[in-house]
């Protein structure tokens, strides 16, 4: 007779990651709630990660070794594995709470939702140690339409392009049930794919899924130096993480600016690539050109004016886009174009002195949820300290 599937799938994919990979699985076998299984899909070039899993000899880890897979289709596998009722992603540079399950299987019990989202912290390094960042916000859970979700992204653009990607569930900020998963899979005959699996996993749950629910719990932490999206940010080792992604034709197929270096335009392409494919809730709104743009050049001018980084390729294949776009649409893209530049060209002195107070004001009536700069030498050993206190 068969064992009974566990209620959670916690699929763990890393390449070449063993000196960190350890935190991630230790978060995960000490979780309170014990009702689980870890599947963990190496595609390492080296056996390092293989002689780590096999230090733990715990029968609740599967491991699984792919190597020479894109990093979407290393995901794919590893979720194609998993036989829990609800899958969720950890990646190896994350680390849970120890409640974290526990507190997710609360969120399922009380909504009975077919996804669960939640919030994360990141763990800024300072040296050797590092430190849980503060001030996160926590509040009250609530139900999301994934219509609504879908409007963030393709009608309100720059101003809800954040909360899109807050809100989506990507995998390792979820929980997914295994009905629609199964559903994904059926449809596509995958459940995510390149360039970005995080976002191709969201479209599809948001495509055939009506609701989300959202607890806004700091559950997980990242380490946010250590990402091909950050990579990808700063420009490094572009050649090499382009290959680990994906064919680069697959970076823009489906948008009108064909560049391959903007986050946000991988995002875009991701998405209309899997509403092409499956639409459903994908399809109720169509993609505001004018929103897409200002949303491209939002992320130009912050890179080069925070960041510090020569954006004039990426401007000048804006720029050389834009002028394909009819007239009207270039008007349009212009009054966003405006408003992005007041964002961040230099304020008068008052105008400055006024956001600064805002934002001080905003911090001190938030809800401190992490520690103050206390210094730990990884985020598990973080966690394990404040979860006690």
């Amino acid at each position: 007779m068969n064992a009974k599937p566990p209620f959670f799938s916690v699929v763990m994919p890393t390449k070449n990651r063993s000196h960190i990979l350890r935190y991630a699985i230790q978060s995960i076998l000490w979780q309170t709630f014990e009702d689980f299984e870890i599947i963990l899909v190496d595609n390492s070039d080296t056996e390092e990660t293989q002689t780590l899993v096999d230090q733990f000899n715990d029968s609740r880890i599967r491991y699984f070794r792919t190597g020479n897979l894109t990093m979407a289709n290393n995901w794919d596998y590893g979720i194609k594995q998993a036989s829990g009722e609800y899958i969720t992603i950890v990646a190896d540079k994350h680390v849970f709470r120890k409640k974290a399950l526990s507190q997710i299987y609360q969120g399922i019990e009380q909504s009975s939702k077919n996804i669960i989202t939640w919030k994360h912290t990141s763990f800024i390094r300072n040296g050797d140690n590092g430190y849980l960042e503060s001030w996160a916000k926590e509040g009250d859970p609530f139900i999301l339409s994934t219509e609504e979700l879908v409007k963030y992204l393709l009608k309100d653009g720059r101003n809800n392009f954040r909360r899109f990607r807050r809100n989506l569930p990507r995998g390792y900020n979820s929980a997914t049930h295994r009905s629609l998963v199964d559903k994904i899979i059926s449809s596509l005959g995958f459940a995510c794919t390149q360039i970005t699996p995080d976002y191709t996993f969201g479209a599809a749950q948001i495509a055939l899924e009506k609701e989300i629910f959202v607890m806004r719990t700091v559950l997980f932490a990242t380490d946010p130096t250590i990402s091909i999206g950050r990579s990808f940010r700063k420009k490094e080792d572009m050649k090499k993480h382009r290959e680990d992604l994906g064919a680069k034709e697959d970076f823009y197929t489906f948008v009108p600016v064909k560049t391959d270096s903007l986050i946000s335009n991988l995002i875009y392409n991701d998405v209309l690539n899997i509403r092409e494919k499956l639409g459903g809730n994908l399809a109720s709104h169509n993609l505001d050109i004018p929103a897409y743009f200002g949303v491209l050049y939002d992320e130009i001018q912050e890179r080069a004016y925070r960041n510090h980084q020569d954006m004039t390729d990426e401007l000048g294949e804006w720029q050389q886009s834009l002028k394909q776009q009819p007239n009207e649409i270039q008007q349009l893209v212009f009054n966003e174009q405006a408003e992005v530049d007041a964002l961040y060209k230099p304020a008068p002195l008052f105008k400055r002195g006024r956001y600064w107070l805002k934002k001080l004001l905003r911090v001190r009536n938030s809800k401190p949820v992490t520690l103050e700069k206390k210094m730990f030498p990884n985020s598990l050993e973080a966690f394990n300290y404040e979860d006690n206190l």
